[in-house]
């Protein structure tokens, strides 16, 4: 659930935590699922988010919704608030430890592959008990990398995450630039936070404005696209996407390439 605007707290399993316009909330894949709550702190006005379910991912772990608790607009006036223990930092750290690889078949003899599944299993757990759902916005870095100016929310090699299934990043383009050129396996969203331009996929424009979403295609051979800034202020705009690097692999089907550099990654590497 990425917030756009307002300020509130949301309850996760008896935990609690505030948040506000940028930031990103995390409902983990775990027995049980996950029971929570939010409150909007402005009553004045109202808060606005996109939540982003994974249909296909949905599917296969049997995900469930069921209301446990109506909505204060549904039966009155709100007369419960928060609870849960209020967490103050959304920063935490977990361990790095990974189950050893098994590199050659003559190991296979040395070792209890299963004992192996059950060691994964606890690491995961473990790591998974002590992960955040919540990233702040505002208190990430930015990246300048050869695809743009950029906050990675999401990663693979991120571990401190309650989710692990998906790749999320905000991105910010200045007036009149671009995105780098990327040849990318397609099925990626994108959501316009503020700004106007297009994206160019296989050579077709197609413009946007704030509140628009946009999505690439799967293709054998993957696409490729990039992001233009027409408007006369900074484009930002979020993306999310499957996390399959170590299945399907960072290559796909499609091989993914940065074949050109954005403007300022360039003038920021001399020579």
């Amino acid at each position: 659930i990425y917030v756009l605007e307002g300020q509130g707290a949301t309850e996760n399993d008896d935990e609690l935590i505030e948040w506000q316009a940028g930031d990103l909330l995390l409902l983990a894949i775990k027995p049980d699922g996950s029971v929570h709550q939010h409150w909007n702190r402005d009553t004045s006005k109202g808060c606005r988010w996109v939540a982003f379910r994974d249909l296909i991912v949905g599917r296969c772990i049997a995900n469930a919704i069921d209301q446990v608790a109506e909505m204060p607009e549904l039966r009155g006036t709100a007369r419960r608030g928060p609870e849960g223990h209020v967490r103050r930092d959304w920063k935490v750290q977990v361990s790095g430890e990974q189950v050893p690889l098994v590199t050659s078949p003559d190991e296979l003899t040395s070792i209890n592959l299963f004992d192996r599944l059950i060691a994964l299993r606890d690491l995961q757990r473990e790591r998974l008990a002590k992960s955040t759902f919540i990233i702040r916005g505002d208190a990430l870095p930015w990246e300048l990398n050869a695809h743009g100016r950029m906050q990675w929310y999401l990663h693979p090699s991120l571990a401190y995450t309650a989710v692990q299934t998906h790749i999320f990043y905000r991105q910010e383009i200045p007036a009149g630039s671009r995105s780098g050129v990327q040849r990318h396996g397609g099925d990626v969203i994108f959501y316009i936070l503020q700004g106007e331009g297009y994206t160019e996929v296989d050579g077709v424009r197609h413009s946007w404005a704030g509140g628009d979403v946009m999505t690439l295609p799967i293709f054998s051979s993957g696409v490729v696209f990039r992001h233009v800034n027409t408007g006369s202020t900074p484009l930002r705009l979020i993306s999310m996407e499957r996390n399959l690097v170590h299945t399907t692999g960072v290559d796909r089907q499609s091989g993914f390439e940065e074949l050109q550099p954005c403007p300022e990654y360039r003038a920021a590497r001399p020579g």
